[in-house]
């Protein structure tokens, strides 16, 4: 009797009590990991947002001075680039521009075709203003950045002499590849973080119902054996008594 008692004043002072406060302890952090299921539900419901748009690349006569002096890039202003119309109209603004530019830089002053010339002895092969444009437009997807890029560029080379426009057609094109090149790697940036987003809170939604279905789970498992531990102890002191 005496073993029994001991037994038994064991198991009421210290197994109830310590698995008392060991299973409300997880209880407890069941219903935090439950919260945190919810909010994070909750964040993962929230409609995903497109980061800014870089400002698309602008070049003036005197960025490309700067330019031809320092022999460096100048960051573009900022510009709003009109809403592509139809396919025609852009193909005709192109065969505008074109002949805008045939204007600003008359044969025979500029040569158009492939020729060579002589210099310090040497043979000396241009490609031609023609192959230059050709390779200019031939870094954008459609017919509109082209032109956004031409009209620029007619504008630009107005404000130079008629004869001394060669150099600012190459400063142009150099610049503008340069900035065109960098904005499109910041678009990509901006498209690539907006789909990272959009799965993240995809496969949030599936994440937070996971926790939360454990969380609940968890806790309805411990309330058993809360609920057990209470049955046992008050069927022992009804017991006693």
């Amino acid at each position: 009797m005496e073993k029994a008692g001991l037994l038994e004043k064991l198991e009421e002072n210290v197994v109830f009590r310590v698995s008392r406060y060991f299973f409300l302890t997880l209880a407890i952090i069941s219903m935090l990991v439950l919260l945190i299921g919810v909010f994070y539900m909750g964040w993962s419901l929230t409609p995903s947002t497109r980061g800014q748009d870089p400002k698309p690349v602008l070049l003036t006569a005197s960025d490309v001075k700067q330019h031809m002096d320092t022999k460096k890039s100048v960051p573009s202003a900022s510009a709003v680039t009109p809403a592509s119309p139809t396919a025609d109209l852009e193909e005709s603004r192109f065969n505008s521009y074109v002949d805008t530019l045939r204007q600003l830089l008359p044969s025979p002053t500029y040569s158009w075709e492939p020729r060579e010339s002589l210099s310090e002895g040497q043979y000396v092969t241009d490609v031609g203003i023609a192959q230059r444009m050709a390779d200019f437009t031939r870094n954008f997807t459609d017919t509109h950045e082209s032109n956004v890029a031409l009209e620029q560029l007619c504008s630009v080379l107005r404000e130079f002499p008629q004869e001394e426009r060669l150099k600012p057609l190459e400063a142009f094109i150099e610049m503008y590849t340069e900035q065109s090149s960098a904005h499109k790697e910041k678009l990509d940036k901006v498209e690539a973080d907006y789909q990272e987003n959009l799965m993240s809170k995809a496969s949030g939604k599936y994440e937070s119902l996971i926790v939360i279905a454990s969380a609940v789970s968890t806790m309805a498992f411990l309330a058993i054996f809360l609920v057990l531990l209470s049955v046992q102890r008050n069927i022992k002191m009804l017991g006693s008594k």
